[in-house]
């Protein structure tokens, strides 16, 4: 099972003061009634330590606070899992798969893995009945 970061729910008023605008109330109904029955669930290694945790513990109770289901969940893998996921992490900033190509892990390999924590609890907790895989290696 993937441990529950609490976060709890906090009001867009509560920053009112570094707002010049009157109607505040009403962007906030606004936003309240395009996000209704919205679900975001995000998924990272560490509850804090790091950019995305320190984000996430002011961004969560604020999306809570206008109507949105929020979840956040840390997840287990090892060294191997971390390793594939801080690569696909660095690839979409541009990078390339340094971690995979210093390693010489082929691409078969890195399917393998993938499929590998596909089957595992951690990723049935994650994705519950919707795991898939897009395109093929």
């Amino acid at each position: 099972m993937l441990q529950k970061v609490k976060t709890g729910t906090r009001s867009f008023l509560d920053y009112s003061f570094y707002r010049e605008s009157d109607d505040l109330q009403a962007e906030i109904e606004k936003y309240q009634k395009l996000y209704q029955g919205i679900r975001l669930y995000h998924i990272n290694s560490t509850p804090y330590g790091g950019g995305v945790a320190a984000l996430l513990y002011c961004c969560m109770p604020l999306l809570g606070g206008i109507g949105m289901k929020t979840d956040w969940r840390i997840i287990e893998g090892n060294q191997n899992f971390f390793k594939v996921t801080k690569a696909f992490h660095n690839a979409l900033q541009g990078a390339e798969y340094a971690p995979l190509l210093s390693e010489k892990m082929t691409r078969k390999e890195l399917y393998e893995l993938f499929q590998e924590f596909l089957s595992s609890k951690a990723a049935a907790a994650t994705l519950g009945r919707s795991t898939g895989i897009l395109g093929g290696i």
